[in-house]
């Protein structure tokens, strides 16, 4: 038996010797099923040594910036491609997306935006289903006044610094000095808003 470091191939007699751990997942409530006569409770204690709850995307929604960053870049190198930037339109849709698909519903959508996109991911991308989502939460997605003005001034900061690095042709000095802002501060933002070159220039 597994249990007991031990396992036969199927038709066989000798007895050989394994050292296993296993690890399982599942989306359902495993002591609801034992309770319906659905799911064996003998097996469930054997297999319920440690247990690691892990919430659902919906209740982590900080981890979807992660999140994206790692499937953009994943997308990318299976493509052999640059890492494609998304547009912030786009990233406050699918961050105010409740995702009942989880994880792999995230990673679906990222990896087919970035297979249809030629460029910036932009909102027409989006599958409709997160659109309609999008839209039945209206504008400001029940967000407070100072969510809301936050994310206004970054969305304007954002636009106001990738247009003005182009027109500079991303010499970051120049740009730094047209902004009124430091060179390392300038870079804090560009790190942030994850503002990619889009043309050869000097720094």
């Amino acid at each position: 038996m597994l249990q007991n470091g031990e396992i036969r191939h199927v038709g066989g007699n000798r007895v050989i010797k394994v050292d296993v751990r296993i690890i399982s997942a599942t989306n359902q409530n495993l002591r609801e099923l034992i309770r319906q006569g659905r799911f064996r409770e003998d097996l469930y204690y054997r297999l319920n040594v440690i247990s690691v709850r892990l919430p659902p995307l919906r209740e982590r929604k900080e981890d979807i910036p992660l999140l994206i960053e790692h499937f953009l870049r994943r997308a990318a190198e299976r493509a052999g491609t640059e890492v494609k930037e998304i547009a912030p339109e786009v990233l406050r849709a699918l961050q105010n997306y409740d995702w009942p698909g989880n994880v792999r519903e995230l990673e679906n959508e990222i990896e087919r935006m970035a297979t249809l996109s030629r460029g910036r991911i932009e909102a027409d991308l989006l599958s409709e289903g997160i659109r309609k989502a999008a839209g039945k939460a209206g504008r400001y997605g029940g967000k407070s006044l100072r969510e809301i003005v936050k994310a206004a001034i970054e969305e304007i900061e954002e636009d106001v610094i990738r247009s003005t690095l182009q027109e500079c042709s991303w010499k970051k000095t120049k740009t730094a000095s047209i902004l009124g802002i430091s060179r390392p501060t300038l870079d804090s933002k560009i790190e942030k808003y994850r503002i990619k070159r889009g043309r050869p220039g000097g720094a």
